[in-house]
């Protein structure tokens, strides 16, 4: 799979990917499980990149929390929804991810991407180049034992042609998540599951690995 098929997977996408946030109970849950994480790793004087920002959702919500806040995405489609959605934030910039800047931020977030990168570590070491030292990165894993993932990719891809796991290239547990996070230079400081069933994700078996890491 290459940039260019995941870049028209999401273009097609972007006009009602906000509404997701709004209708899918997972996604909801994502927001809050952001929104935790914020309050406790960003303030006022934070500079930071939300590496993945779609439709601007997540963005929006780090811009209520950060000082200064840049959006990408590899869509295009999705980098003009979100410019659209937020031109009324000043603190917010919406860029092309060519002119992300290295070194640069305090804290970088990154929802579901990793999932479709043809080289994960690589991508890890990517986001690493855009933290100053000692920077935070907010970042998911979607988890082999999700009930849904199990679910999604062995019974609905089989009935339903492009659903997001054609896309989907790494799925993680644990051991995994820390020993890529090691080789890209950061320090693991949180890991858990959640998304999904709250008494599932309590032992593991939610939808989505939260991580939060220091670069090194």
């Amino acid at each position: 799979m290459n940039n260019k098929n995941i870049e028209t997977y999401f273009n097609e996408l972007a006009k009602d990917w906000s509404s997701r946030y709004k209708n899918s109970t997972f996604f909801r849950q994502r927001y809050n499980e952001f929104n935790e994480l914020l309050t406790i790793y960003s303030d006022v004087n934070v500079v930071a990149l939300d590496y993945g920002c779609g439709s601007g959702v997540l963005t929006e919500l780090l811009a209520k929390k950060a000082g200064t806040v840049i959006g990408t995405d590899i869509s295009i489609k999705m980098q003009q929804v979100a410019s659209n959605e937020l031109s009324e934030h000043s603190n917010i910039t919406i860029s092309e991810i060519e002119a992300i800047e290295e070194n640069y931020y305090d804290l970088v977030i990154c929802s579901s991407v990793i999932e479709y990168a043809e080289k994960d570590t690589d991508l890890l070491i990517k986001l690493s180049t855009y933290l100053k030292s000692n920077g935070i990165l907010i970042i998911t894993f979607p988890n082999r034992y999700g009930i849904f993932q199990l679910y999604n990719k062995y019974i609905l891809s089989k009935i339903k042609a492009n659903s997001y796991i054609d896309f989907q290239k790494n799925i993680y547990i644990k051991s995994t998540i820390k020993s890529k996070l090691k080789v890209a230079g950061f320090n693991l400081e949180k890991l858990h599951t959640h998304v999904g069933f709250p008494h599932l994700s309590k032992i593991g078996f939610g939808e989505l690995f939260f991580c939060v890491a220091r670069k090194k």
